[in-house]
């Protein structure tokens, strides 16, 4: 936040940089024979409205797009079985699959929490955001069976089935258990949904954080979990749940108070 106080004609600032667009107020205090101008320019998160039409978009296409990858489904699936080529691979992705699951989520914003003390208010929007993401996924979970590809796999007629013949009843409630749940991965929409809140906290890691997630959807695939659509699925949902809870925080603290002076 830039704070800028006149008193006497002698200004006084102080400089934190932040990735937040300026805001100006002035207010003028009388006090006495002397008045106390006080001019205050705060940072408030960029999201225009530009960006949110942008953003829908986005998420149009890209839900459209995904009925392409539905025919990669069953070859990807075959492919990640039967070729061993990449199996060194196994623990690099393991090992970041931690990110996209709800313990090793808490734990980085605990993380973040003690951290960050002088923004330890909101951190709340990073939880919040985070848990959305994941929870938009399970619902939809719960909503439409679907079999995971390790159950697919042992099917004697796999050549008799298509993508789409993998997808059960509506509303199953969970009652075919964990193994009829492929779709969407809820763990691609954790990913996504942190690296989104993470990014809106600490840009400069934004990179990192994305590559993470997309670390953490290519574990899924490769252990049999999901499918490539669930994957995509589940990231772009969780990337579009926890983008407008940004865009929702951008507008709270825009009408409320504005951001602590706290350094990026």
């Amino acid at each position: 936040m830039y704070a800028l106080q006149t008193i006497g004609g002698t200004s006084f600032g102080v400089l934190a940089r932040r990735p937040y667009d300026r805001y100006e107020s002035t207010k003028t205090i009388p006090g006495g024979g002397d008045t106390l101008r006080v001019e205050t320019r705060s940072w408030k998160p960029v999201v225009s409205s530009l960006a949110l039409h942008r953003t829908s978009t986005v998420v149009a296409g890209a839900l459209a797009a995904v009925l392409a990858f539905f025919t990669l489904d069953l070859p990807v699936a075959r492919w990640s079985f039967d070729d061993s080529s990449l199996h060194f691979l196994h623990g690099v992705l393991d090992e970041a699959e931690t990110f996209g699951d709800g313990i090793g989520a808490a734990l980085i914003i605990v993380t973040a929490w003690v951290l960050d003390a002088a923004r330890r208010r909101r951190i709340v929007w990073l939880a919040g955001g985070t848990l959305a993401a994941g929870l938009s996924a399970n619902l939809v979970k719960l909503s439409l069976a679907r079999l995971r590809p390790r159950a697919w796999l042992k099917l004697a007629d796999q050549s008799q089935h298509g993508p789409f013949d993998t997808f059960g009843t509506w509303w199953p409630l969970g009652h075919g258990g964990s193994g009829d749940q492929s779709f969407p991965s809820g763990h691609a929409a954790t990913a996504f949904g942190l690296a989104v809140m993470l990014s809106a906290f600490y840009p400069r890691g934004r990179v990192w954080f994305y590559a993470l997630a997309v670390l953490v959807a290519m574990q899924r695939v490769a252990v049999h979990a999901h499918f490539v659509s669930d994957v995509i699925v589940g990231g772009l949902l969780g990337w579009g749940v926890a983008t407008a809870i940004v865009a929702w925080m951008a507008k709270a603290q825009a009408q409320g108070r504005p951001p602590d002076a706290t350094p990026a």
